[in-house]
């Protein structure tokens, strides 16, 4: 009778313990969405800094719950595109909220921006139609990112890496209102090797010792650009304008550069 006693005992406390790590993550649970909650509200905060914050709230979220990693890149692009996004009428290239401060947004936009980069594990992106204007972006992973169509004049993307990334029709050259020296984006030594660039434009953009190769050119304005050291072998250049660019035309044909228009795209993995 005793030993039936001792493992009724046993049973009971065994399942007083499931009951109870039952409980802790349910509780666990609730605090992980309220934490979710709060921060994805803070997102809309007026304060540059508040929303900075909720980024990396956001990231540390993910970081602890595997079940929220989906989520919470899905919330951090919509974040990216939501308040900068390019129009598609006649009116400016960017269009960007009232309260929004385009003094400091470059801040916590390439904290969304890394934020993505590092929970998304290389898949695809969609940022197309983003508003990127001098978004200082070294270093960003934004690998098969779909960027068509965004704004990214006088951006940063120093060491950058954008291969498979798609830019067609993206906006990456000077302009006169995002500063008097009028130099073009700076992407010195990213890595587009494959980045799909038709027709995009890039005019006076620093692209020297960039990795261009198999990259799809074809119809893109690069007047001005500097190409020094840049890599073009593979690269699609039918109708690309090189006019006044430092480069090599001959000697990129040479290297392989590719004058017809590229095959149709194969789908980017990770």
């Amino acid at each position: 009778m005793s030993a039936l006693t001792a493992v009724g005992a046993l049973v009971f406390t065994a399942l007083s313990l499931q009951a109870t790590r039952d409980q802790i993550e349910i509780a666990e649970r609730g605090q992980v969405t309220d934490r979710y909650s709060k921060a994805v509200e803070q997102l809309a905060h007026p304060r540059f800094e508040v929303r900075l914050g909720a980024v990396h709230a956001l990231e540390q979220i993910a970081r602890d719950s595997e079940a929220h990693r989906v989520p919470v890149v899905s919330v951090l692009t919509s974040f990216i595109r939501g308040e900068r996004h390019v129009t598609t009428g006649g009116g400016p290239a960017c269009e960007v909220e009232e309260f929004y401060d385009v003094g400091s947004a470059r801040h916590d936009v390439h904290a969304a921006l890394t934020a993505v980069g590092r929970l998304d594990g290389g898949r695809a992106v969609d940022l197309s139609l983003s508003c990127l204007d001098s978004a200082l972006l070294p270093g960003a992973r934004l690998r098969c990112a779909n960027l068509d169509g965004s704004s990214l004049r006088q951006a940063s993307l120093i060491g950058a890496d954008l291969r498979g990334a798609s830019l067609a029709g993206a906006r990456l050259d000077a302009a006169e209102s995002l500063g008097p020296d009028g130099a073009g984006a700076v992407l010195r030594g990213a890595s587009l090797a494959g980045a799909r660039l038709s027709r995009a434009t890039l005019r006076n953009a620093v692209l020297e010792a960039v990795d261009l190769a198999g990259a799809d050119l074809t119809d893109a304005v690069l007047a001005g650009a500097d190409l020094d050291g840049a890599n073009l072998a593979g690269a699609y250049v039918r109708g690309a304008d090189f006019s006044g660019a430092t480069v090599d035309f001959a000697a990129a044909l040479r290297a392989g550069a590719i004058d017809d228009y590229p095959p149709a795209p194969q789908a980017c993995g990770p």
